[in-house]
C-alpha cells in the first residue's frame, strides 16, 4: 500500500498526527530556551596557574616548562601555546578535531596533578577547565564619586545577590580589585631587633589562617571545630608578635612596619559618565534562558536602588536579551507574513481551500522543527532562527506541488479521494527528490569543522529538520486533507479567465 493510499483511509490517524505535531510542538517552542548565539564547546582546555610575585621569567621556567613538558606527551593534542607574565601562567592546548575534549581535560588535570609537588611552593594549585563559546548575557555597572572601599562594598554586595540569580553562571568583574594589606617594613628596625623578611611573612602566613579542627562528640552531640585567623582588619596585623627579647618583652609587628589597607592592583579601571565604577559581565547557564535570566537579574538590579546611597547609581547595559527578543518577534512576523502571502497566491492560481491545505505545512513544518530541536539540544537563537527564516518560502514548495496535482485530477473529474491517491502517487518521487536536495545544499555547511563549523552548523541542523518535517506533511498529512475537503469538479473544467489568457499569451511568445 502506497503511503498515500494509507493516508486518506486513515484520516483520524493522520489529524492525529498533525494535531500531535502542533501540540507537541507548541510545548517545546514554550521550553525552548532563547539565547544570542548557540553554547558550544571549543576544542581548547586552559592550564590557568597564579604565581604571586614571580616575574615572568621565573613564571614560564618554574611553571609554565614543566606543565607543557607533561602534558606534551598526551595523545590527542593538537598544538600548546603558552602564555608566561608577571604572577601568570596561561596554557592553552588545542585538541584533535573529533577528540573527546572532557576526557582530555581530564587527562590533563591528572598529569598537572602529579607534578603540582614539584611547582614552586608560593604557586596556587593550576586550574584545569574546558573553553567555552559563553558569551555576556548582560552587563551591570556601579558608578559613584565614593570613596574605592565604599563603593567596593556595595559592589561586592550586588555580585552576591546576582550570583544566587536562577540561571545565571558566573559574573565576571573589572575595576575591582581584592582587598590587601600593605606591610612597609622599616629596615632599621629589623636590624635594630635582629629580624628578618622570612620572620615576617612567615608569622603573617600563620595569623592568616582558615582551617577546619574536626569534630568533638558530647554525648549524643556532635560539633565541628574550626581554627580561625583570617586577617581581615589592619587591628588584626598590628599585634602579632613577631619575636621574644631575653626579657621576655614581645615585639609585635606594629614596632617594626607600618601596615595600611589597600585594594589589590588591577589591569583595568572602568569609569561610567566620568566616575569611578565597577562592571560586571555576567553569563547565563546553559540551557538558560536568556530573557527569563535578565527579567531575573532586573529584579536584583531594582531591588539593589531601593538600598543604595544617593551618589551611587547603577545602571544596565549590553543586554543581549533585546537582540533576541528582537529576532524571535522577526521569525514570528515572517512566519505570519509568509503564510499570508502564500494563501494569496495559490488563492490567486488554485482556490482557497487547496491555498489554506498547502499553507498549512508552514505552521506544522516550524512546531515539527522545534520538536526536533527540543530533542536534540539546540536552543532558539540567532542562528537557529535565521535558518527557520531561510527556508520559509522552501517548506512549502513540496505542498504547492502535491496539491496542485491533485487539483488537476480533480479537473479531470475524478472524485477527491481517487484524485487525492493518484496525484500524491505521481509526484511523490519528484517531491522526494526536491526535498534531498535542498537538504544536500546544507550539508556542506553541517559537516564543515573547526570552531565556524560549529557555530555555524546550528543553521543547517534547523533548515533540515523543516524540511524533513514538510515532506511528511506532504506525502503523509496533505492527501488525507485533500481527500476530505476538496470539492469534485466539473469535467474539464476550465481555469479562470484570466488565468487562461495568461497561458494563451505565454504560449503564443514563445511561437
Amino acid at each position: 500500500m502506497h503511503i498515500a493510499e494509507f493516508s486518506v483511509k486513515n484520516p483520524v490517524l493522520v489529524n492525529l498526527l498533525m494535531l500531535a505535531i502542533l501540540v507537541v510542538g507548541i510545548m517545546s517552542a514554550s521550553r525552548l530556551p532563547l539565547e544570542l548565539f548557540p553554547s558550544i564547546k571549543l576544542e581548547l582546555v586552559s592550564v590557568t596557574t597564579v604565581f604571586p610575585g614571580a616575574s615572568a621569567e621565573d613564571v614560564e621556567k618554574l611553571v609554565s616548562i614543566p606543565i607543557e613538558d607533561e602534558i606534551n606527551d598526551i595523545s590527542g593534542i593538537k598544538v600548546i601555546r603558552s602564555t608566561s607574565s608577571e604572577g601568570l601562567s596561561s596554557i592553552l592546548a588545542e585538541i584533535e578535531a573529533g577528540e573527546d575534549t572532557q576526557r582530555l581535560a581530564q587527562d590533563i588535570r591528572s598529569e598537572v596533578a602529579k607534578i603540582q609537588d614539584q611547582l614552586p611552593q608560593d604557586a596556587e594549585e593550576p586550574i584545569t577547565e574546558e573553553f567555552d563559546a559563553n558569551f555576556p548575557l548582560v552587563s551591570v555597572a556601579i558608578a559613584g564619586d565614593v570613596p574605592k572601599e565604599t563603593l567596593r562594598t556595595y559592589g561586592l554586595m550586588f555580585e552576591n545577590q546576582v550570583k544566587l540569580v536562577s540561571g545565571v553562571d558566573n559574573v565576571v568583574t573589572s575595576g575591582l580589585g581584592d582587598p590587601v594589606f600593605w606591610v612597609y617594613v622599616d629596615p632599621e628596625k629589623l636590624r635594630q631587633y635582629e629580624i628578618t623578611l622570612e620572620q615576617i611573612a612567615s608569622v603573617i602566613d600563620q595569623k592568616n589562617l582558615d582551617l577546619p579542627g574536626g569534630a568533638v562528640e558530647q554525648g549524643d552531640a556532635e560539633y565541628l571545630v574550626r581554627v580561625t585567623g583570617r586577617v581581615e582588619a589592619v587591628k588584626d596585623l598590628l599585634y602579632i608578635p613577631v619575636k621574644r627579647n631575653p626579657d621576655g618583652r614581645h615585639i609585635l609587628l606594629k614596632d617594626v612596619a607600618k601596615i595600611e589597607q589597600g585594594e589589590q592592583k588591577t589591569r583595568t579601571k572602568a569609569r561610567v559618565n566620568g566616575l569611578p565604577a565597577i562592571n560586571f559581565w555576567i553569563n547565563k547557564q546553559k540551557g538558560a534562558d536568556a530573557i527569563d535570566t535578565v527579567k531575573n537579574i532586573e529584579e536584583v538590579v531594582e531591588g539593589f536602588k531601593k538600598t543604595k546611597p544617593e551618589n551611587i547609581e547603577i545602571y544596565v547595559t549590553n543586554d543581549s536579551s533585546y537582540w533576541v527578543q528582537e529576532r524571535f518577534n522577526t521569525m514570528v512576523s515572517s512566519g505570519t507574513i509568509g503564510l499570508v502571502i502564500v494563501l494569496i497566491i495559490l488563492a490567486l492560481f488554485l482556490d482557497f481551500r487547496s491555498a489554506f491545505l498547502a499553507a498549512i505545512g508552514l505552521p506544522v513544518a516550524f512546531f515539527g522543527a522545534f520538536i526536533l530541536m527540543q530533542f536534540s539540544g539546540v536552543t532558539l537563537n540567532i542562528l537557529s532562527m535565521f535558518g527557520l527564516i531561510l527556508v520559509l518560502g522552501i517548506i512549502v514548495d513540496d505542498a504547492i506541488i502535491v496539491v496542485e496535482n491533485i487539483q488537476r485530477y480533480l479537473q479531470l473529474g475524478y472524485s477527491p479521494m481517487d484524485s487525492a491517491i493518484i496525484g500524491t502517487k505521481e509526484v511523490a518521487l519528484p517531491v522526494l527528490a526536491t526535498i534531498l536536495t535542498n537538504i544536500a545544499s546544507f550539508l556542506p555547511l553541517l559537516i564543515a569543522t573547526g570552531l565556524i563549523g560549529k557555530f555555524m552548523s546550528v543553521i543547517p541542523t534547523v533548515a533540515i529538520y523543516a524540511l524533513l518535517v514538510s515532506l511528511i506533511e506532504a506525502l503523509v498529512i496533505l492527501p488525507s486533507h485533500c481527500a476530505d475537503f476538496l470539492k469534485p469538479q466539473p469535467r474539464n473544467k476550465p481555469a479562470r479567465k484570466w488565468v487562461y489568457k495568461m497561458r494563451f499569451y505565454y504560449l503564443k511568445s514563445l511561437v
